[in-house]
């Protein structure tokens, strides 16, 4: 999470593939969730890259995040992933 001061300006999600060649550890929280955990101010980067600058486009969503804690809630949120997205149906429960 890249932040300016105390405000939360983007989140960028790095796959496991990436994180490996770093010391990944399967067992410790994602930083993604530790940054949540420490500031709930997040915000998500949807842009669109052009050689043309002008071309150029992007949208900053800022909000409040929250983790989920409850286990049957975070059951319903998996099992919606996994119906949703095949790719899901594979990683540890």
């Amino acid at each position: 999470m890249c932040t300016m001061g105390s405000r939360a300006l983007a989140c960028r999600r790095e796959n496991t593939s990436q994180a490996e060649g770093r010391g990944f550890d399967p067992h410790r929280p994602l930083q993604v969730l530790r940054n949540i955990e420490a500031n709930l101010q997040v915000a998500l980067v949807f842009d669109r890259y052009n050689d043309d600058w002008e071309r150029l486009a992007w949208v900053l969503l800022r909000g409040r995040a929250s983790l989920v804690t409850d286990a049957g809630e975070k059951a319903q949120a998996v099992a919606t992933l996994r119906r949703k997205y095949p790719q899901h149906r594979t990683m540890a429960r």
